[in-house]
């Protein structure tokens, strides 16, 4: 709380406007471009490395397992769509700077944001990668090199 009152009453501008400022409580290395996350081109809010985070934060590296059928749940509930019977082809990720996973392809039926679509996998932040082990379990998960917000 300290921090937060060091700073009360201030106010950062950018051309004559308030500036949107973000903040992450981790980043896995590297920050995010506005445009990845929000879909909108601040260009003030650029990808930067951060060392804070391999070396403070407890979820760096972070992994989550799942069935199929819990993707297959998580995906159908979420986006009203019935996937095939691949599991392979269920989620394609396109990553935008930084590591963030801008938009998914989901079973070559739809493509979504990735801040949404980690929300409805369950996880922490859109920087993740995706691993389906065929005979296991599919894997969105944190990369241990990138860490999850």
């Amino acid at each position: 709380m300290d921090l937060c009152a060091s700073v009360l009453g201030e106010a950062l501008y950018y051309q004559d406007s308030y500036c949107l400022t973000m903040f992450y409580a981790s980043c896995g290395g590297l920050t995010a471009n506005c445009y990845d996350i929000f879909n909108a081109d601040l260009p003030y809010l650029r990808s930067v490395s951060s060392d804070y985070d391999e070396a403070y934060d407890p979820h760096w590296g972070d992994v989550k397992y799942y069935t199929i059928d819990e993707v297959r749940a998580r995906i159908q509930n979420a986006y009203n769509i019935t996937l095939s019977s691949n599991p392979n082809n269920w989620i394609q990720l396109i990553e935008g700077n930084g590591g963030y996973v801008n938009s998914v392809v989901i079973d070559g039926q739809i493509t979504v944001r990735g801040y949404p679509f980690s929300r409805a996998m369950g996880l922490k932040s859109p920087k993740f990668t995706y691993i389906c082990s065929p005979g296991a379990s599919p894997a969105p998960a944190a990369d241990p090199n990138k860490g999850e917000a």
